[in-house]
């Protein structure tokens, strides 16, 4: 679903940090009628807009706590309006949203909601710091516009996929995804370990990382992720339609593939992590 700017009214978004941050100015959306929600507008850069879109959208239907978020169609209500809808994104704006109690481990359910959206963060190759909140006593995942996968594309974006066809132009993303694939599994293994050592059980680590890992398997199953695909390709292209999918299948592949966390873990030559409990021949230990 994509959102008519010309359902809201906006206005300046005073962030609780000094200054607008590196997504810039955020904008309030105010609705005009009954069942749409308030939301925040970022219109920073196309990457931004699609990082936030996919990874809201992927975490909701993986079971992590995240803000909705939409697309908009690319139309300026009037020229007053200062946003630029054709790289916005319109996420839900949610209210008594605190920072400060974001990596909470109190209680059970939130040690359950805190590693499921830790976990988002790292799926996505987040580059900027984790952000979590405790929000309505929930634990929430927000704040996913710094994914690595389209690390230095920003406003190119578009002229950067008109390059390479989509039929055969897919060599060099599928290598950076296999890589950050890899990276993500390193990083999953870590936080696991860091965890355990805290005094989180083994037997919850590895309970939320099943049940994450059995959710996304039953979206892929059922083309759960195919809408979005669809209003990327609306607003912007098909390249970079294609471009998503292959960074949703690339989620998918990290959680679904990630052994878990126990025994020892080895990257073969040909970058595919294995675990076993001794090292084998012709791999290298990580």
């Amino acid at each position: 679903m994509l959102l008519n700017p010309k359902d809201y009214t906006y206005e300046y978004f005073h962030q609780p940090r000094d200054g607008d941050g590196d997504s810039g100015a955020i904008y309030i959306g105010i609705p005009k009628k009954d069942g749409l929600c308030t939301i925040l507008v970022k219109d920073y850069n196309i990457s931004d807009a699609i990082n936030e879109f996919v990874g809201c959208n992927v975490g909701q239907r993986i079971g992590v706590n995240t803000p909705r978020a939409w697309l908009f169609k690319a139309e300026r209500p009037s020229r007053k309006v200062p946003i630029n809808f054709a790289h916005a994104v319109g996420i839900e704006f949610l209210e008594n949203f605190d920072e400060q109690k974001g990596r909470s481990f109190e209680t059970e359910a939130l040690a359950v909601q805190t590693i499921r959206a830790e976990l988002l963060h790292i799926l996505f190759r987040d580059t900027d710091q984790h952000s979590l909140a405790h929000c309505n006593g929930k634990i929430y995942a927000f704040d996913l516009a710094d994914g690595v996968y389209w690390d230095n594309m920003n406003d190119q974006l578009l002229s950067f996929f008109d390059e390479w066809s989509v039929g055969n132009g897919f060599n060099k993303h599928q290598r950076m995804i296999l890589d950050q694939e890899t990276s993500a599994r390193l990083e999953m293994r870590q936080y696991f370990h860091n965890l355990i050592e805290k005094g989180i059980s083994g037997e919850l680590v590895y309970s939320v990382y099943s049940e994450m890992r059995e959710k996304i398997i039953s979206v892929i199953e059922e083309d759960g992720f195919s809408d979005l695909v669809e209003d990327v390709r609306e607003v912007f292209s098909d390249g970079v339609a294609c471009f998503v999918r292959e960074i949703i299948g690339a989620v998918g592949n990290t959680l679904i593939d990630f052994p878990l966390p126990e025994g020892e873990y080895f990257l073969t030559r040909d970058g595919v992590l294995v675990m076993t409990n001794t090292k084998p021949k012709s791999i290298d230990p990580l």
